[in-house]
């Protein structure tokens, strides 16, 4: 059962899992399509209130980002992934595990190009990897479009040569 407790558990796993990917709290919350006072909201409260309640989706999405497995976070939040929401499709389950594990190979990337300037100023280490992550989007994309366009050339000589 959710309590105020529970959601604090929830909230401190994804802190810990936020730092140790390296990324902001306003970064995740604007990830997550969340504000940062709402974030902080559900996660530890604010003014001394308890930290409210949010949906499944939000919480889900916070998993994501951190690359954690939304199952954990359920079960500090002492219930079932989709106990509060309704069932997703089939559809909707796969393209959420395809994020959950993208989610975490970019944490994972994170924590190693931290690593890889943790001996930098701070400020210097920041501007190193932000540049590095803008490059790698950007090559991220190129590829992409590149794998999908031949492997809808494929699909078209597969169709041809199933006609002939």
């Amino acid at each position: 059962m959710e309590t105020p407790e529970t959601r604090r558990a929830a909230g401190a796993l994804i802190q810990r899992a936020r730092r140790e990917a390296g990324i902001s709290q306003r970064a995740l919350a604007r990830e997550a399509g969340i504000s940062e006072t709402w974030f902080r909201a559900m996660t530890v409260g604010l003014r001394g209130e308890d930290p409210q309640r949010a949906n499944d989706d939000v919480w889900a999405k916070l998993a994501f980002v951190v690359g954690l497995p939304p199952e954990r976070v359920f079960a500090e939040l002492g219930r079932e992934v989709g106990e509060d929401d309704p069932m997703p499709d089939p559809g909707d389950r796969y393209e959420t595990e395809r994020v959950a594990w993208l989610g975490g190979r970019v944490a994972r990337i994170a924590r190693d190009l931290a690593e890889q300037t943790r001996d930098l100023p701070p400020e210097a280490a920041a501007e190193i990897v932000r540049r590095a992550l803008d490059g790698a989007a950007e090559q991220a994309l190129l590829r992409v479009d590149a794998e999908r366009h031949r492997w809808e050339r494929e699909q078209q000589a597969g169709e041809v040569e199933d006609e002939t």
